[in-house]
């Protein structure tokens, strides 16, 4: 986990598609009710399963009693109809950063409450398992950036 300082190497990094970048906002992405627990960005998985390619949309989350960072399967639900609700979605799927096991991301967090950020993160994801409630584990630890941000 390494925190990008330099001006040029933040422009590279979120300018130029070498990396995915993850964003989690603290003020738009807390979980109703779940004090310090977050549910964000849509992020596109990309694994081998059983030999064959699959991609999956999964989501951005942090909860406080692991300190982790992670991207969880997302629930598939059937409407009669197509709304306003599920064009966004649809939206944000279409436009979704795409990650795949072990590859390293940038990490931002931000509070649009407060208009602050944390510094653009180089990390990376683990390997990615489609079989599990939580797919990959973004490595570090975020505990502190998310409580200064938080607060």
């Amino acid at each position: 986990m390494k925190l990008l300082t330099e001006k040029r190497e933040i422009c590279e990094a979120l300018n130029f598609g070498k990396y995915p970048v993850l964003h989690l906002d603290l003020t738009k992405d807390k979980i109703k009710d779940m004090e310090g627990c977050y549910h964000g960005q849509i992020i596109k998985l990309e694994f081998n399963y059983r030999d064959e390619p699959v991609r999956y949309c999964g989501n951005l989350s942090y909860y406080n009693d692991t300190n982790k960072l992670v991207i969880t399967s997302g629930g598939t639900m059937l409407t009669s109809g197509l709304d306003y609700t599920e064009i966004i979605k649809m939206i944000n799927r279409a436009t979704a950063p795409t990650i795949e096991s072990n590859q390293e991301v940038i990490v931002v967090i931000s509070n649009s409450d407060t208009r602050t950020t944390s510094a653009p993160i180089l990390t990376k994801v683990g390997k990615i398992t489609p079989t599990r409630q939580v797919m990959t584990v973004v490595e570090g630890d975020f505990k502190e950036i998310i409580e200064k941000l938080a607060s």
